[in-house]
């Protein structure tokens, strides 16, 4: 055991390694056209003979399959394999060493059986294995998980979705247009620099990110940015349309199923794809898949994210794989462990949804959210695509704006509407998924709605817990005799706590760039379009529009 491995082991609150270990860098694994794939072995070997399991034959395997190197899941294997797991890193062709071209998502189900048949020809096989790995590793995951050998015995996952469109690259049916810019500009430096650096380069590029979001044609953004084509990029861009050929190649990439293994997996309410993994843990829950979720206030990058997937998987793996046979039933009748935000509370689900009594919150006239609808009135605001509303937080890739942030530059801006309950008396614990009602008379038809909910502390601060947007099209935006039109706005599930002082707060906007791209309000192609109009919008409060917070049952839904 290493000094690093033992500092490691320490701040994750690990026990000591069990065993050292040996690594095999030069794997390389055969695919069915003829490429081949670079991996890592790494071999666990006992400390002492006397060690459970030492003489008993190949340790049970650990497979992570990553477009990222083999370097970046060093601090995961190395844990595992001190505790006596083989690991298996695999780089996804057309990345490192691996051959072929780089296909993200389209030959991760072929490649990911080839790689199951040649490891179970292996001399080191052991008879039984897990997966693992998280954000585009957990997809590597998905796209095997829908029909798995026998002696694949669950997955361990985290910050992931099997849901390519609809999840990672247009959720809400908007492009996801920070997240995507960011992907692709680490894949592209990956391979030049250390990832350890990456924050730092980050830091450095973050400008040529905001350029590269904010000029348009959206299709030339990947080469404002890298200074070159990038045909991902461009191709989801151009593949706006559900019907499109692209989502039609990717056919039943991450289907669900009865008789699919278990599944262990982390997330965070701030995660880009957390709203597409809520929707895969009720589609598992139906399926009768047996889960564990545990999902807190993270975003994709978050050190504490890093640490609790640890636990978990490090738990899963030993009821999965220690075991002369297969488990599959985890034993927990409440799979869904849930962090509160604003508190250090955890609650135990039995399923997510979870029950809970609407709690109806009302905008109203100089700002107020109240209990009950007040007068009606209109109130307005000009959303200019030129000078786009700014997002302040939320769920994107890039870390340096992701999670909760300040609300202050963005609720001081002319095109925000906001609206604050009174400072709660008792506390408020939301769990679930919040909805605004919206009635709304915008000037066309091409525009976005964003609703940010906000938790404001004694002090007057502002901090946003979830958001939602819906982008309308001259198809979905049905109005009535007199123009308006009746919208509900899904917020991302969430858990957080009002405490007493504190108080709900909701904006109301038409932009949150470059988290989502700019409409430029004329229903042109999101690849092509250039004109740039202008739009007035018009908001009846009253109790035509309302906020419906989901309230977790032990807690007083009155204030």
């Amino acid at each position: 055991m290493t000094r690093r491995s033992a500092r490691k082991a320490r701040r994750w609150g690990f026990a000591p390694a069990t065993h050292t270990y040996t690594l095999d860098q030069g794997v390389r694994i055969p695919m069915r056209d003829g490429v081949e794939l670079a991996a890592t072995h790494w071999v666990p070997q006992p400390i002492d003979s006397s060690i459970d399991g030492a003489n008993e034959g190949p340790a049970p395997l650990v497979l992570m399959r990553t477009p990222y190197g083999r370097r970046i899941q060093p601090d995961e294997a190395m844990m595992l394999a001190e505790r006596g797991y083989q690991v298996l890193v695999v780089s996804c062709r057309g990345t490192f060493d691996s051959g072929g071209e780089r296909a993200l998502f389209l030959q991760e189900p072929a490649d990911g059986q080839d790689t199951l048949a040649w490891i179970e020809q292996q001399p080191w096989f052991p008879g039984r294995a897990v997966t693992a790995g998280g954000s585009y590793v957990g997809m590597t995951q998905w796209a095997i998980a829908s029909d798995p050998p026998a002696w694949l015995r669950g997955h361990a996952m985290s910050v992931t979705t099997s849901e390519i469109r609809d999840g990672v690259l247009y959720p809400e049916g908007v492009f996801a247009l920070e997240t995507a810019l960011t992907w692709m500009w680490a894949l592209e430096m990956q391979e030049r620099a250390e990832w350890r650096k990456w924050v730092g380069f980050l830091f450095m590029v973050r400008r040529d990110l905001r350029r590269s979001a904010a000029e348009l044609p959206l299709r030339g953004a990947g080469r404002r940015l890298m200074g070159y084509e990038l045909p991902d990029l461009t191709t989801w861009i151009d593949s706006e349309d559900p019907s499109a050929d692209y989502w039609t190649h990717l056919g039943d990439f991450g289907r669900t199923r009865e008789g699919m293994r278990p599944i262990a997996m982390t997330s965070g309410w701030f995660d880009l794809f957390h709203t597409a993994q809520l929707r895969d843990v009720a589609r598992l829950q139906e399926a009768g898949v047996p889960f564990r979720l545990e999902i807190g206030p993270w975003h994709h990058g978050s050190v504490g994210l890093h640490q609790a997937t640890l636990h978990l998987w490090y738990d899963f793996l030993e009821r999965q794989l220690k075991p002369a046979q297969p488990v599959d039933d985890l034993g927990d009748d409440l799979p869904i462990r849930a962090h509160v935000g604003g508190t250090s509370d955890v609650v135990g689900l039995a399923t997510w949804p979870p029950p809970s009594t609407e709690y109806a919150c009302f905008p109203g006239s100089a700002g107020r959210l109240g209990e009950t609808p007040s007068t009606e009135l209109v109130v307005t605001y000009d959303f200019d695509p030129a000078d786009p509303t700014p997002a302040a937080g939320g769920r994107t890739l890039n870390i340096l704006r992701a999670g909760s942030k300040s609300q202050r530059r963005r609720e001081s801006r002319d095109d925000v509407l906001v609206f604050t309950a009174p400072a709660r008396t008792t506390p408020l614990t939301v769990i679930g998924a919040p909805s605004l009602r919206l009635r709304v008379r915008p000037s066309h038809d091409e525009v976005d709605y964003v609703a940010t909910l906000c938790d404001v502390d004694a002090r007057g601060r502002s901090r946003n817990v979830t958001d939602g947007v819906v982008r309308l099209t001259g198809a979905s935006a049905v109005r009535d005799a007199d123009g308006w039109l009746d919208l509900e706005i899904p917020l991302a599930g969430t858990a957080h706590r009002f405490e007493p002082g504190h108080a709900v707060r909701l904006q109301v906007s038409s932009g949150a760039h470059p988290i989502v791209p700019v409409n430029t309000g004329t229903g042109d192609a999101l690849a092509t379009a250039q004109r740039l109009v202008i739009s007035r919008h018009e908001v009846a409060v009253g109790d035509g529009t309302w906020l419906s917070l989901p309230v977790h049952t032990p807690d007083p839904v009155r204030a």
